[in-house]
């Protein structure tokens, strides 16, 4: 009784409410910071997949399981997977993490995206390395976190695989991807990495862990340092894609 009273008392000083919408939310026992309003109005990705890049498929034609862009481009990762479309409250959401220092976000994430490779059966068994998107040396001291290392700290509560921070490192500051298009991006992202640890990855099979995939062009140019180094399959693992 004492706690419930003190539980209703904490309440009233500092309400739990909707990390987007402001909502006050009542249920002591709901899981995720977003109110239910807008956790159903998040545009799930959802199947039938692209066989490379994720991309929920409108449709699948004469037995061809890749969308028009991966039909075109020559991606070094083996697959991805992303939870999320992004866009309306996702899109805001991605971006105050990444940007508004709101890093309470990643536990919501992470359980978002625990239930969805429980979901759609993901094989998280057959990874061994879990590798955070690097950020150049001068953009995580402007920013003064890595939201993809915060976000796979928060992961490996569900997933028990190694986290992989100094092994491989961006070696450019590269232009934002966002202001590119889609031409400028690969050219942007072109040579960004190097591997620090020549053993890390040997024969690994590796699990990059990215807040957004929009090209593919800066997991593609990971991937491919990563099994220049000789890592033996690349996947992605993000909350959101890009249409």
């Amino acid at each position: 009784m004492l706690k419930t009273f003190a539980t209703a008392v904490l309440d009233l000083v500092y309400p739990n409410n909707c990390i987007n919408c402001k909502t006050a939310i009542i249920d002591q026992d709901y899981e995720f910071s977003l109110c239910p309003g807008c956790w159903q109005s998040l545009e799930k990705n959802l199947p039938p997949f692209c066989s490379k890049c994720g991309m929920h498929l409108e449709e699948i034609t004469a037995g061809i399981d890749l969308c028009k862009d991966c039909q075109k481009q020559n991606l070094h990762f083996d697959k991805a997977y992303s939870v999320f479309i992004f866009e309306g409250i996702i899109k805001e959401l991605i971006h105050k993490f990444k940007y508004s220092n709101k890093t309470m976000l990643a536990k919501v994430f992470a359980q978002m995206i625990f239930d969805f490779t429980v979901n759609f059966n993901f094989p998280i068994s057959e990874y061994d390395i879990m590798l955070p998107v690097p950020l150049n040396s001068a953009r995580l001291r402007e920013r003064e976190y890595n939201q993809c290392e915060i976000l796979a700290r928060q992961l490996h509560k569900y997933f028990p695989l190694e986290i992989s921070t100094k092994d491989i490192v961006r070696i450019r500051n590269t232009k934002s991807q966002i202001s590119l298009d889609k031409t400028a991006r690969w050219k942007n992202i072109d040579g960004a990495f190097k591997i620090k640890n020549k053993y890390a990855f040997v024969d690994k099979k590796v699990l990059i862990i990215d807040d957004l995939i929009t090209t593919g062009a800066t997991a593609s140019e990971l991937a491919k340092t990563l099994k220049g180094a000789g890592v033996k399959m690349v996947s992605v693992l993000t909350i959101a894609k890009a249409k």
